[in-house]
């Protein structure tokens, strides 16, 4: 298992969708854009009526970079929004690495996976039988996200962002532990005791973040084979697909074989699929053998004696 390391605020943004959902009223909207700084795990959620590249490189830009500004990466999967020229030139403008996770490995961009689950049940609950009025909630579901302390940092995104607690409702109530203002006449020594207040924070939070990253790698790791693959490596490819109205059961979950053309780093290879030159009297040139970058979780090695010397299955063709 590979960890991201968390380095320093607005450093990374971790991006997915959420949707379809019912569409609102009146505005149409049917899908959330759902944004997750990685270092505080502060969250955004923008409502959208689709999920095309200009609608997404908008929002994020007028809603996103144009607050907190931009980070030095975002990290999302290999969707096709994500994927598109727009998308790409956009980031490119605002000089934004574009990382992505391996096809068929969700969990590799955990960070947004989470907050999307928690978002998904939290709007189910709270819409009750008023599923069209969803964008109303999602500021309240943000702000009390924002304000819960966590229990990986220690703190709320909230004081990682600004240095002190959230005033919510309830303190209004119950009041709010002060948070030592000096006020008008000490308001020159303010800027340098928020920076050490917030570099504290930060410290800590690192620590913490790596702590827990260290544990639920050694967890994961311990009920996990890690299985060592090279180039020219022949393997097979977990692929269960989703058949509109049939069952996934009757379908052979593996294809391929496929040869691994490289390896990124320990967890992630560039594989390509291996099949006869096949000219079809209909294509002036032959088909492109099809090529991916998966997690190498989904990769099973094929021994030699199963192909043949044009890479097809001498035991059984996949479906």
């Amino acid at each position: 298992m590979k960890v991201f390391r968390e380095g320093m605020l607005f450093g990374r943004y971790h991006v997915d969708f959420l949707g379809p959902l019912q569409p609102s009223r009146p505005e149409g909207y049917r899908h959330v854009m759902v944004i997750v700084e990685a270092f505080s795990s502060w969250p955004e959620a923008i409502p959208l009526r689709a999920i095309q590249a200009p609608e997404v490189a908008q929002a994020l830009v007028t809603q996103v970079f144009s607050r907190p500004g931009a980070p030095y990466s975002i990290v999302s999967d290999q969707g096709t929004t994500f994927e598109s020229q727009l998308f790409k030139e956009v980031l490119a403008i605002y000089k934004v690495h574009k990382g992505r996770i391996s096809g068929g490995k969700p969990s590799s961009n955990g960070k947004v996976e989470n907050y999307i689950r928690s978002l998904t049940g939290q709007i189910a609950v709270l819409a009750g039988e008023q599923p069209d009025n969803w964008p109303d909630l999602i500021s309240h579901i943000l702000l009390a996200y924002g304000a819960a302390v966590s229990t990986v940092t220690g703190f709320s995104p909230y004081e990682i962002l600004f240095g002190r607690q959230m005033r919510v409702p309830q303190d209004v109530v119950h009041g709010i532990p002060p948070t030592g203002f000096p006020g008008a006449d000490g308001l020159q020594r303010y800027p340098a005791q928020l920076t050490d207040r917030l570099d504290k924070i930060h410290r800590l939070v690192q620590s913490n973040t790596q702590s827990a990253a260290t544990r639920m790698k050694s967890h994961h790791d311990k009920f996990s084979t890690l299985t060592y693959f090279k180039h020219g490596d022949m393997v097979s490819l977990y692929n269960r697909r989703r058949w509109v109205g049939k069952t996934t059961k009757l379908y052979a979950a593996w294809e391929g074989p496929y040869v691994i053309l490289d390896l990124l780093n320990d967890c992630i290879a560039r594989i390509e699929e291996v099949r006869p030159v096949v000219v079809s009297p209909r294509r002036s040139r032959p088909q492109s053998p099809k090529r991916l970058i998966v997690h190498v979780d989904r990769l099973a090695a094929v021994g030699s004696h199963l192909v043949d010397q044009n890479g097809q299955w001498l035991s059984f063709h996949s479906t």
